[in-house]
C-alpha cells in the first residue's frame, strides 16, 4: 500500500512537470535575447565542430562555461537544430529539479510533505518559465541541489556512502563547469555555516577529502585549462570581469537596489510566495524549541544565497533559483502541517495571515499596474481601475470567510 501511494505521487509530480515544463516545448519561437544567444552559441559550436570553444556570430563567447552549450548541443544531434532540441534540457533539468525536491523532502519528513513540496516547485511561476528556456541558471540550481541534498544525507546517517560521496563532488564540479565559481561558492557557504553549528567538520575534513578534491577537480577543471591555453583573454574576461568584478564592482551591469531580490522571489514564487513567512517562522521556532538540524539547514539553503546574492553589485532574477527547492520543502512542510487533524486553530491563523498577505500583495500589484497603463496606455486606464477593483472585492471576500480551524 505505501509503495503504491508512492508510485502514485511520482506519476502525478511527473504528468504536472511534463504539462507545464513540455507541452508544446518547441512551438514558440526563440523571442527572448538571451535565450536566441544562448541557442546560437549551442549550434555555432556544433557546426564548427569545436566543442571547446563557445562562440557567437563569429566571436568567442566568454560569458558562460560550456556544460549546458553540451547539453543542447546533444540534444541537436539528437533532433536537429530547433527550438524544441534547443530547450529540451532545461525542461528535462526542471522535471528533474522536482523529482530531487521529491526525494529531498521525502528523506526528511516523508511521501506526503514530499508530495506537497514538489508541488510547490513545479508550479512555482519562475521555476516553471525556466524549465522552458535555454538557460543556464536550472542547471546550477539542480547541481548544487544535488551537492546541497547528499551533504545533508551524510548529515542525517553520520557519513556519506561510497556512491552519494562521488556524487556529492561531482554535482559539485558540474556545477562550477555549469556557471563558474558561483557553483562552489554557494553551496560551500551553506555548508560552512551548517558545519560552524553542527560541529560536524568530519564530514568534510577526513582523509578522503583529497580523493574528494580529485573527483572535483577532474569534472570542473579541465576545461578552464583547456580554455586559459587556448585564449589569452579568457580568464581575465571570465573570472575578473565576469564574476569578481559583476559582483563588487560600482560599475558592473544590471544595478539594483538591495532589496530586488525580495521582490523577484515574491513574484517568482508565485503562487506560494504568501506562505513563506509562515513557512520560515515554523521551522525557525522548531529550530530553536526541539534543536532540528534539519529545519536548520533548509533554512540556510533557503536564506543563504538570497543574502549573498543580495550582497552583489549586479542582480538578475535568475540568480536566485537556487533558493527555490529548500524554500518549496518548508512550504511543502507547512501544508502538510496544516493537513493534520490536530493542526487546529494555530495554523488556521496562520492561513489567515497568508491570506491578508496575499490581498494586500494583489493591491500592490493592481496599483502598479495601474500606474503603469495610465503611463503607457492612458485610453485603458478606465478599464484597468474596473477590473483591479473587482479582483480587490473579490479577494478581500475570500480573505473574510478563512474563519475557524484546520479540520
Amino acid at each position: 500500500m505505501f509503495l503504491k501511494k508512492e508510485i502514485t505521487f511520482i506519476i502525478i509530480i511527473s504528468l504536472v512537470c511534463l504539462v507545464l515544463f513540455f507541452y508544446q516545448l518547441g512551438q514558440r519561437p526563440l523571442w527572448e535575447y538571451d535565450e536566441a544567444m544562448h541557442a546560437q552559441v549551442a549550434k555555432e559550436m556544433l557546426q564548427r565542430g569545436d566543442w571547446c570553444t563557445p562562440v557567437f556570430n563569429g566571436e568567442n563567447f566568454y560569458d558562460k562555461p560550456v556544460l549546458h552549450f553540451w547539453l543542447v548541443i546533444g540534444s541537436y544531434l539528437v533532433l536537429g537544430v530547433n527550438e524544441l532540441a534547443a530547450r529540451l534540457p532545461a525542461a528535462l533539468m526542471g522535471l528533474c529539479g522536482t523529482l530531487l525536491v521529491y526525494l529531498w523532502a521525502r528523506t526528511i519528513y516523508g511521501s506526503l510533505t514530499a508530495f506537497l513540496s514538489a508541488l510547490v516547485l513545479a508550479t512555482s511561476v519562475e521555476y516553471v518559465i525556466l524549465s522552458q528556456n535555454i538557460i543556464h541558471d536550472l542547471a546550477l540550481s539542480l547541481f548544487i541541489s544535488i551537492a546541497l541534498f547528499l551533504f545533508h544525507r551524510a548529515s542525517r546517517e553520520n557519513g556519506f556512502t561510497r556512491v552519494t560521496f562521488v556524487c556529492f563532488y561531482a554535482a559539485l564540479g558540474g556545477a562550477v563547469l555549469t556557471k563558474g565559481p558561483i557553483g562552489l561558492l554557494l553551496p560551500g557557504l551553506i555548508i560552512f555555516l551548517y558545519l560552524l553549528k553542527t560541529k560536524q567538520w568530519r564530514l568534510i575534513l577526513n582523509r578522503n577529502i583529497v580523493t574528494g578534491a580529485a573527483i572535483f577537480l577532474i569534472i570542473a577543471l579541465p576545461w578552464y585549462i583547456i580554455m586559459a591555453l587556448r585564449h589569452d583573454d579568457y580568464l581575465q574576461a571570465f573570472l575578473i570581469k565576469g564574476n569578481i568584478a559583476r559582483f563588487f564592482s560600482r560599475s558592473a551591469g544590471h544595478k539594483e537596489p538591495f532589496y530586488f531580490y525580495l521582490q523577484m522571489l515574491a513574484a517568482g514564487f508565485f503562487p506560494w510566495t504568501v506562505f513563506i513567512p509562515s513557512a520560515l517562522y515554523l521551522h525557525y521556532r522548531n529550530f530553536r524549541q526541539e534543536k532540528s538540524d534539519d529545519s536548520f539547514f533548509l533554512l540556510l539553503a533557503a536564506v543563504a544565497p538570497l543574502a549573498f546574492f543580495s550582497l552583489s553589485r549586479s542582480k538578475l532574477p535568475t540568480y536566485i533559483l537556487p533558493v527555490f527547492p529548500a524554500l518549496a520543502i518548508l512550504v511543502g512542510r507547512f501544508w502538510e502541517a496544516g493537513l493534520r487533524p490536530e493542526a487546529g486553530a494555530s495554523w488556521a491563523r496562520h492561513l489567515k495571515n497568508c491570506s491578508l498577505v496575499f490581498f494586500f500583495f494583489i493591491l500592490a500589484v493592481s496599483a502598479f499596474s495601474i500606474v503603469y497603463v495610465y503611463a503607457r496606455y492612458p485610453l485603458y486606464t478606465v478599464q484597468s481601475v474596473a477590473g483591479c477593483a473587482a479582483l480587490s472585492c473579490s479577494l478581500k471576500s475570500v480573505t473574510s470567510n478563512q474563519r475557524g480551524s484546520w479540520p
